[in-house]
């Protein structure tokens, strides 16, 4: 993990972390998951919490954030998160899309080069937009 993306990991812990304890709680998980597209039930919010040793601090939340979403994603799953980011709904993820989403969960604008880096990353198939394919295997690595 680059110094930039600890950095991004840490400003998205604190914007979390309300009540700035350090420790993000189970309803400020289940937030969280909620705002990047996933339902969780309370069992899984549970057995999140549990597999960090029930505190789940900045340094288990780094190690969380590096699992491969896969491991908690399902089809329905994925597919709901793919539509939080397709707000116009023509089965793509634009720049513009991309650019939205990233302010409303994170109430940050991406600057040009970030947002380029991460359509470089996504569109495989190089048409300045992600499918769900594309998406779909970002949330499995």
């Amino acid at each position: 993990m680059s110094p930039g993306q600890k950095d991004e990991y840490e400003a998205v812990f604190k914007m979390f972390d309300q009540d700035g304890n350090g420790v993000i709680t189970k309803e400020e998980l289940k937030r969280i998951m909620e705002t990047i597209g996933f339902k969780p039930t309370d069992q899984e919010i549970e057995d999140i919490i549990i597999s960090a040793d029930s505190r789940l601090n900045f340094d288990a939340m780094i190690s969380l954030m590096t699992r491969p979403m896969g491991d908690f994603a399902g089809e329905e799953d994925s597919l709901l998160a793919f539509n939080c980011y397709d707000k116009d709904g023509d089965k793509y993820i634009s720049r513009s899309d991309l650019q939205n989403a990233m302010f409303l969960m994170f109430g940050d604008k991406l600057n040009d080069d970030d947002l380029l880096d991460v359509m470089k990353e996504c569109d495989r198939d190089n048409d300045g937009r992600i499918n769900y394919d594309d998406f779909s295997r970002i949330l499995l690595l």
